[in-house]
Formats: C-alpha cells, sequence, structure tokens
C-alpha cells in the first residue's frame, strides 16, 4: 500500500509587481526564490493588479508560480461602485456570490495554508484604498487556518488613524514587519500598538539580486532621476544633475541613466544626451535580464529607492535626493540608517563638493539578510 501523499502547501502572495517597477519586481522576486529554496513542492500563487506583466516578468523564478489579480478586481469593483473598499472585500470574502465573477480566485485565497502581504510602499495615506489589503488578511486570519502576516511595508504618509487601522488589522498576524523607523514608531505610538510588529527593513534583503558586473565596468556615474511623485522642479533637477557631473570631472561616455521605471525614468537621459550625446542608458529590460549594474567605483544620483540600496550595498558611494519628502524622506532615510553613507539632498540649487563617504551597508548586508529571514520563519513556520 503506497503511503498516503502529503498535500500540496498552498502559499498565496499579494503584492503590486509587473507594472514594472523593479523595486516591486525585485520584491517579489526576492521572496519567490526564497520560497523556492525553502518551502520546495509548495504551490505559489501571486495576486497583483498587472497579472500579464507579472506572469512574464516572473516566470522562471519558481517552477510553481501561478499569477492573478483576484483581490485588486475585488478593490477596483469597489471603487467603481462607490463602496467601502474593505467592507466590500471582506463581505465577498465571506460571500463569493457578491462578486460571482471571481469565486474561484476567492476559493483559492480562501484556501491557502500562508497569506503573505509583501512589502513596498503602495499602502498609505496616498493610495489608501491599497489599506484593504490589511482588512481582507484580517478576516483570512479570523476565519480561515492560513497563516498570515505582511512584510517590508512603508506606510507612510499615514495620519494617527490610519496607523490605528492597521494596529488593528493586524492584530491576528503571525507577524507584521515594517521596513523604516518612521513607520514602526506611528505604530507604536498608537493607543492600541500592533503586537506582532517588526522592523527589519525592506524585503530585497531577503534575497540579493543578481548584479552585473560587466555593464557596471562601462560608467563611473549612475543616474536615477524619475520624472513622476515629485515637487521638485524639473528643469531644476535636470541641471543639478548636470553641475553636479561637471563637479565630479567625469566624462560623458562614462555616465549612465538607468530606467526602473519604462519611460518615466527616460526623461532625464533625453535631456542629458541632448548636450552629451554619449550618456549611456540601461533599459528596465536590461536591467531584469542582466542585473543592477553596480559597483564600489562608481559614484551615484538617485531619486528613486531602490537604487540607493542596491547601489549602497555594491559598496557604491552616492547622493539621494528626495523629490517628495513626505513619501521618499523616509525610503532614502531606511537605507541611510542600514549603512548607505549616502547624504540626502533636499537642495539642488548647488552641486555638492564634499567627498562622498564610503558606508558600511556592503558589510552589514548580510546581518541585514538574516534578520529578515527570521522574519520569514516566523510567517511561514
Amino acid at each position: 500500500m503506497q503511503p498516503e501523499a502529503r498535500p500540496v502547501r498552498t502559499v498565496y502572495l499579494v503584492g503590486v509587481a509587473g507594472n514594472p517597477n523593479l523595486g516591486d519586481e525585485l520584491i517579489a522576486d526576492a521572496w519567490l526564490r526564497y520560497l523556492e529554496r525553502e518551502q520546495p513542492g509548495a504551490d505559489v500563487w501571486l495576486d497583483t493588479p498587472f497579472p500579464g506583466p507579472a506572469a512574464a516578468l516572473l516566470a522562471e523564478r519558481h517552477p510553481r508560480l501561478h499569477v492573478t489579480d483576484t483581490v485588486f478586481r475585488l478593490r477596483d469593483r469597489a471603487l467603481e461602485e462607490g463602496h467601502d473598499v474593505a467592507e466590500f472585500i471582506t463581505a465577498a470574502l465571506a460571500d463569493p456570490g457578491i462578486a460571482p465573477w471571481w469565486t474561484s480566485g476567492i476559493d483559492r485565497l480562501r484556501g491557502a495554508d500562508v497569506v503573505h502581504l509583501l512589502g513596498g510602499g503602495y499602502a498609505n495615506d496616498m493610495w489608501p484604498e491599497n489599506l484593504a489589503l490589511l482588512d481582507a488578511l484580517d478576516w483570512l486570519a479570523a476565519y480561515t487556518p492560513a497563516r498570515v502576516g505582511a512584510t517590508g511595508l512603508g506606510l507612510l504618509p499615514m495620519s494617527p488613524s490610519t496607523a490605528q487601522r492597521v494596529a488593528d488589522a493586524s492584530r491576528r498576524f503571525a507577524v507584521l514587519d515594517v521596513r523604516d523607523a518612521g513607520t514602526a514608531r506611528a505604530l507604536t505610538t498608537a493607543p492600541r500598538p500592533p503586537a506582532a510588529l517588526r522592523l527589519t527593513g525592506d524585503d530585497v534583503f531577503l534575497e540579493p539580486p543578481l548584479l552585473d558586473p560587466v555593464g557596471a565596468a562601462g560608467f563611473d556615474v549612475g543616474v536615477v532621476v524619475q520624472h513622476d511623485l515629485r515637487t521638485m522642479d524639473w528643469p531644476e533637477l535636470v541641471t543639478f544633475v548636470e553641475r553636479q557631473v561637471e563637479a565630479w570631472g567625469v566624462a560623458p561616455d562614462r555616465i549612465a541613466v538607468l530606467e526602473c521605471i519604462p519611460r518615466i525614468d527616460t526623461f532625464i537621459h533625453a535631456d542629458l544626451a541632448a548636450r552629451w550625446p554619449q550618456v549611456q542608458l540601461f533599459s528596465f529590460h536590461q536591467l531584469w535580464r542582466d542585473g543592477f549594474p553596480a559597483a564600489p567605483h562608481q559614484r551615484w544620483i538617485s531619486t528613486r529607492f531602490h537604487p540607493h540600496l542596491l547601489a549602497a550595498s555594491a559598496g557604491a558611494r552616492g547622493l539621494a535626493i528626495s523629490v517628495l519628502p513626505k513619501y521618499y524622506d523616509a525610503k532614502h532615510g531606511l537605507v541611510i540608517a542600514a549603512g548607505s553613507g549616502w547624504p540626502l539632498v533636499r537642495d539642488i540649487s548647488v552641486p555638492v563638493t564634499a567627498e562622498l563617504p564610503v558606508g558600511t551597508l556592503r558589510e552589514r548586508a548580510p546581518g541585514l539578510r538574516e534578520r529578515k529571514r527570521e522574519t520569514a520563519r516566523l510567517l511561514y513556520g
């Protein structure tokens, strides 16, 4: 008589991979690689607003990956019909007949062994509809056997009432892990603070992403300057980059612009190339295919958070620019606190002439990775 086969464990991830946005893709990639190693044989479902692109981008990252958009379809239906998003999603989880188009997907979610809200900065007072994801996990923790938790969340900007909502929604979580000190402080000072709170940095610390040493050898200054989510004047940003590069005395053909979100991050390349046609461009596709081209010999200028994290982790020096302080101060701040050594630039009227310090993030990365893996073990058991 054959022994009875063990049931396949189902892991259900919720996140925003697939936009694409390099940081969100790397967060999903980190967890998929972790699960392939630590939860072999598990079926993994990824719920994202961008299931088509995510399925193509992440297809090679896990052999048993399935991609859907059930929770985000429920979110969007609630918004379209003017419902309270959290109430609509939890009502549909309780009675899938409310949203019969997605009954099969809801059944998958309700039958998961682990439900995991992935990290990122997509749930906060800027995008309040995404806070309903925490309410959905709260319902699942209360009414299903699943282990439920969240990791690497950046919840700022967050009002006191939002902080209390998050704290209340997470009271049944196996773990509520946040990535920055400001988020942790807002939650711990709530009248009813969460019991399962941890602060272990961004989820990318879990699994080091692929680096591209060949690409890195081809330039000395990396530039990531976004056109979206900013209060800073665009011509002033371009002028600052030009003056900073000139102050460093770098040849134009040793400058590279990196595209972390397609099109949005290439405006700066067009402006720099109008002056210096030799400026290089690394497309998102190149970064995803070949790895991130960072190395210790480089200097960087970045408004985006994940290039700051990746380049500093590779030992590079640089400048971080906070183009939307209420959102990016916390993001860049957590990398600085982890040891990047990068100054946070708020005054872009003059270039930085002081020698850039060499950070310690490269040396501290193994310890940060172990702390994140401790969080993973708390969630996955």
